[in-house]
């Protein structure tokens, strides 16, 4: 059997099962209402509204709320960025461009809304108990004025001579985190004391030059680690 029939067949598969639950939900709903009378509040033919009985903390998120500002690589890169970065644990990711990007998509709607599907399926596959949001591409003005509001805002710059972990022993990790990463070509001098200006942390992750869609995923790990996530 090919593999179209065989997903062909699972898709009616599927559907019907979830229909004969909703059916059987909403008879027994019918016949013994009093069951359910803290639970649903509606039951229609196509939905059922329930009732959020308790919340309870997710104990797969990390102590701290943290937001990878990203500047486009070129290619397929950024997606590699966000799968990783949401698994790690960001709550949000925000692109941007940075002078020296190579990829400068004219329209980037349909890329943003790609890269939004990634990170729901990153979210799925890891057990996240939030959703992480990616917005949409910003300038490196913008983003540096955002990444300023966290506690702890990261700057990862290659020239840098202070290390990460020098930063954070002396500062510690606050509960909201900014990680700002560059491209392929880094960032500009002139981006470099815009960045400073709004009072961004310049820091390095070493003597080695990391490929772009590396350095978020050591810097994500790092930060996890001194804030106790591991």
């Amino acid at each position: 059997m090919s593999f179209e029939k065989i997903l062909f067949y699972g898709i009616i598969i599927v559907g019907a099962l979830l229909l004969i639950g909703l059916t059987y939900y909403r008879i027994d709903w019918a016949r013994h209402p009093e069951k359910y009378q803290d639970l649903v509040e509606q039951a229609e033919k196509d939905e059922v509204v329930c009732r959020v009985q308790a919340v309870h903390p997710s104990e797969t998120e990390p102590r701290q709320d943290m937001t990878l500002f990203m500047a486009l690589p070129k290619g397929d890169k950024m997606e590699f960025v966000i799968q990783k970065s949401v698994e790690l644990g960001v709550r949000k990711i925000v692109p941007f461009l940075s002078k020296n990007c190579v990829s400068r998509p004219d329209k980037t709607d349909k890329k943003v809304e790609r890269w939004r599907k990634i990170a729901v399926e990153a979210a799925k596959q890891c057990g996240r108990g939030y959703l992480p949001v990616v917005t949409a591409v910003e300038s490196a003005e913008k983003a540096f004025a955002m990444a300023s509001d966290s506690g702890t805002a990261l700057f990862f710059y290659e020239h840098e001579t202070r290390g990460l972990r020098e930063t954070l022993e002396g500062q510690g990790v606050s509960d909201t985190v900014s990680l700002v990463v560059g491209p392929e070509g880094g960032f500009a001098p002139e981006e470099v004391q815009a960045a400073q200006n709004a009072g961004l942390s310049s820091v390095s992750l070493g003597t080695r030059i990391l490929r772009c869609e590396t350095a978020p995923v050591a810097a994500l790990a790092a930060v996890l680690y001194a804030g106790g996530n591991m």
